[in-house]
């Protein structure tokens, strides 16, 4: 890696997954999710917690989710519930 890829900055994100109920039949509300902004980590450090090919979607898409509660808590030192998840993104 070259020494300016090694200070790509990653925006760290909890997002929570908010699922609706449609209140009539016909009329079709989505699920959303809200996020917050948790820290920022360097893509190098991601490379030993996600794995080449995970970084490499990262690259690719700009972004990338996250829900395996491990990975999660190399990241930001907790666990996630159920209907939490992170969000990865390079700005």
């Amino acid at each position: 890696m070259s020494n300016s890829e090694t200070r790509v900055k990653v925006n760290v994100y909890l997002c929570k997954y908010h699922k609706t109920v449609n209140p009539v039949s016909r009329h079709i509300i989505s699920s959303y999710s809200t996020c917050s902004f948790v820290s920022t980590i360097e893509l190098e450090e991601l490379v030993s917690i996600l794995g080449e090919e995970a970084v490499a979607i990262l690259r690719r898409n700009f972004e990338i989710d996250i829900s395996d509660n491990e990975i999660v808590s190399k990241i930001i030192n907790r666990s996630i519930s159920e209907n939490e998840y992170l969000k990865l993104s390079l700005d």
